[in-house]
Order: C-alpha cells, then structure tokens, then sequence
C-alpha cells in the first residue's frame, strides 16, 4: 500500500500519471462511498470499491461519521486483497499522517509503519522520475 503525500495538484498529477502508465482509471472515492445511497459500512464500502486500486479524495471517508472507520486501517484492510495507492489528503511526518486539525472530529493521526509513502516532485525533463518513495518500516518507531 502507498500513500502519496503532498501538495494536492501535485498528488493529483502524479496519480493520474500512474494511471496512464498502468491503463488503470484512478477512483474518485466519493462515487464509491456514497453512490446513489452512502454505504453503511467499511465492508460495504469495500465491496463497491471492486479492485480498483487508484484513489483518491479519502478526506471523504473523514467526514463520513456514520461509517466510524479509520480511513488508513481502511485502505490496509483493502490492500490485503488489492494493491492500492492513494492520494492521502493530509500530511506525512515522524512516521505518521495526519488529516484535519487535532480539535476536529474528523481529525486523523494514524501510524503509516509497514506502508509506503511516494512524494511527489518537480521535474525538468521527461524521463526524470516525477515523486521519491520511502518504505516505512514495519518495525521503525513511530511517535
């Protein structure tokens, strides 16, 4: 599982960029989770999800109290069965990330050990690559 942290255009960008490379369409997880009638569980979110693997806009799953999930054990639970890379709409620090201010109910502080994390980057010329990856390790110690 990755996570790509950083400016949201950038993020954005550089998913799309995967996308094309793999020929996979990237998920805007609003239509996933809500649809026609918001799912009512982590389950059923992960049913509608379906495999896909590229995704995006999770600070919807932040602001969904009725489902009470954790969007990173989400996407870990996911990845159990389906690679997945997703645009983490907060930031990443000391082996953490964060979404939303700690006063917020949907604040999010989740320990990112045993994931990936892609930054994206500038780039000048075409075949440079456009992110750094860094692999958190599963027995590193998150504060």
């Amino acid at each position: 599982m990755t996570l790509i942290c950083g400016p949201r255009r950038a993020a954005l960008e550089l998913l799309q960029t995967l996308g094309e490379l793999l020929s996979i369409e990237p998920v805007f997880l609003t239509d996933v989770e809500l649809d026609d009638v918001p799912a009512g569980s982590v389950q059923e979110v992960i049913q509608r999800l379906d495999g896909r693997s590229l995704l995006f806009d999770l600070e919807t799953v932040c602001w969904s109290p009725w489902l009470q999930l954790d969007p990173v054990r989400l996407l870990r639970q996911y990845a159990r069965h389906h690679g997945v890379m997703a645009v983490w709409p907060g930031s990443f620090s000391g082996g953490m990330v964060h979404f939303g201010a700690p006063d917020r109910r949907d604040h999010v502080r989740a320990d990112a050990r045993g994931l990936s994390v892609m930054s994206p980057i500038p780039t000048r010329l075409p075949d440079e690559v456009p992110f750094v990856i860094e692999r958190i390790s599963a027995w590193s110690t998150a504060s």
